[in-house]
């Protein structure tokens, strides 16, 4: 009796197979063993092997054999449903056909239901009791301790954020008015639009509060999208965050002069025909960053986390070391901050408004917003380009012996060029600063100009303090009490004129000889 098997059928071109990183050669035959039967399969066909997945279609339709559906995906064409065995071996022996699994994918987080106190905690008059925002705090110097404030160099209004998670609550007081441009599903056959989403899960909400609210984000008025391809438990599959890739494309070509940044903070398995459908993406002019996973593996093992288009981040400690929890390795190209991070509470009427929680999904929108400023500066910058910066901008902060490892911490202030503002994270007070360098400048100003103005002073003072007599004796007093000195000279007997006079309560004569000269001082107690 022949076994029925799930799959996804996806129509590819040639040409985008050919440059993603993990294609297989031309002619590669694929065998059961490289995928798990018992889960739903995808397979995608090339231009070449168009013909059989046009084939199967058609023979499917005669049958009368509801076991599949089609939709589009960005440019491809896939199928849903599931094929027997004798199927799936007729496509294993097709030339440009490739089959893998439909992979789960889940949020990368680990919630702490009572907030961990840490050096850098601070309290807040704004309303949100505490506002423990250290990751932004970290991510503007180069060096500890921090300082309390966060400085921007812009707040990224000319840029949209694509927010592919479990959905953004819309409703939260810290988002400006129609901050929140959007919110879309893409966990049903088609990504529709949602009315009034409330982030069931939460995860999606604490994300996209990193990248651009009021009193936790980074890009302060940058545009979010938020584009659920996780349900309310925190899980999605490949096709969900394909579609969501799809929506994000088309809007691209609806708009094609909008910078775009993508936050993926979630992952799974090495997943080939996600890691293109990213590349695909990348190469269009889309800035995507990833979380690098929260296994304690290599990084280049997950998806999208191993895509050759993404920035991947790993987490760090406010103690600059790589989070316990991290992935690692070369695919990882920036840290930034994962443990302990303080962002927005999507059940804010119910609960407290903001929440720790701890993940590489937490590093990864600390580099998105970065990104994000980045492309507000500099329009006019690549994928690649913007890569660059945020890599050659950092520094190596964090300290591990981590093999094959960067250690690289995020730094949002590293753009030529930029003007900073900052936010001080006590009480949200606004203030404008000087660039960096202006900053600097002014400080050895003023440095300047204390130490001038202390030469002076004492200069004055020696020109007021009476001449001594080189035979005089020194000051005999107290430096705690009032200086009081009488100082009477004799010569031959006959009484000079006093170099000083001063007055104090206590008085002991002290009587010097030397030749001619007689000396009388009267001085403070010792």
């Amino acid at each position: 009796m022949r076994s029925e098997l799930f799959f996804i059928l996806a129509l590819v071109q040639s040409s985008d197979l050919q440059s993603s990183e993990n294609v297989h050669p031309k002619n590669a035959v694929f065998k059961t063993a490289d995928y798990n039967l018992s889960n739903e399969l995808l397979i995608s066909f090339e231009t070449k092997a168009f013909a059989s997945f046009a084939t199967l279609q058609k023979r499917l339709e005669e049958r009368n054999e509801n076991r599949v559906t089609s939709e589009r995906i960005g440019d491809q064409m896939v199928m849903l449903g599931s094929l027997t065995s004798d199927e799936l071996q007729e496509l294993e022996r097709k030339d440009g056909v490739h089959i893998q699994n439909n992979f789960e994918y889940s949020v990368l987080d680990q919630f702490y239901p009572i907030p961990e106190q840490t050096s850098s905690d601070r309290s807040d008059s704004s309303g949100f009791e505490p506002a423990h925002a250290w990751g932004i705090d970290r991510i503007d110097q180069y060096f500890l301790p921090l300082n309390g404030v966060y400085q921007w160099s812009s707040k990224a209004e000319n840029v949209y954020a694509f927010i592919l998670d479990t959905g953004v609550n819309s409703n939260h007081p810290e988002w400006k008015p129609k901050q929140i441009s959007e919110s879309i599903c893409c966990m049903g056959k088609a990504c529709v639009p949602l009315e009034n989403d409330q982030d069931v899960n939460g995860h999606g909400t604490h994300v996209a509060g990193i990248i651009g609210s009021k009193s936790f984000g980074i890009a302060k008025d940058i545009t979010i999208i938020s584009v659920r391809v996780l349900g309310s438990s925190g899980k999605g599959t490949t096709i969900s965050i394909a579609r969501g890739f799809t929506f994000v494309m088309d809007y691209l070509q609806r708009y094609p002069s909008r910078k775009l940044v993508v936050n993926l903070s979630l992952g799974s398995k090495h997943d080939k025909f996600l890691n293109n459908v990213v590349n695909k993406a990348w190469k269009k002019g889309v800035v995507i960053v990833a979380a690098a996973g929260n296994e304690e593996d290599d990084a280049c093992k997950y998806s999208p986390s191993s895509a050759n288009g993404v920035i991947t981040a790993g987490a760090s400690t406010i103690g600059d070391s790589p989070s316990s929890f991290s992935n690692y390795g070369r695919c990882v190209h920036i840290f930034a901050p994962g443990s302990h991070v303080r962002s927005l509470n999507s059940k804010f009427l119910t609960e407290e408004p903001s929440k720790l929680i701890s993940g590489t999904s937490m590093a990864s929108p600390h580099v998105a917003g970065v990104a994000a400023i980045i492309l507000s500066l500099h329009p006019e910058y690549s994928p690649d380009n913007v890569r660059d910066i945020i890599i050659n901008s950092s520094r190596s902060a964090i300290h591990h012996e981590l093999k094959d490892t960067t250690k690289r911490l995020l730094h949002a202030f590293g753009v030529p060029g930029a003007r900073s503002h900052s936010v001080q994270r006590s009480n949200v007070r606004i203030v404008t600063l000087a660039t960096t360098g202006g900053f600097l400048a002014f400080l050895l100003v003023v440095a300047a100009w204390w130490t001038l103005r202390r030469q002076t002073q004492l200069h004055h003072q020696r020109l007021r303090r009476p001449p001594r007599h080189p035979r005089d004796p020194p000051h005999y007093r107290n430096r705690d009490s009032p200086r009081i000195r009488i100082d009477t000279k004799f010569r031959n007997n006959s009484l000079e004129e006093p170099l000083s006079v001063d007055m104090d309560e206590k008085i002991i004569p002290r009587v010097h000889f030397a030749e001619d000269v007689f000396s009388l001082t009267i001085c403070d107690s010792i």
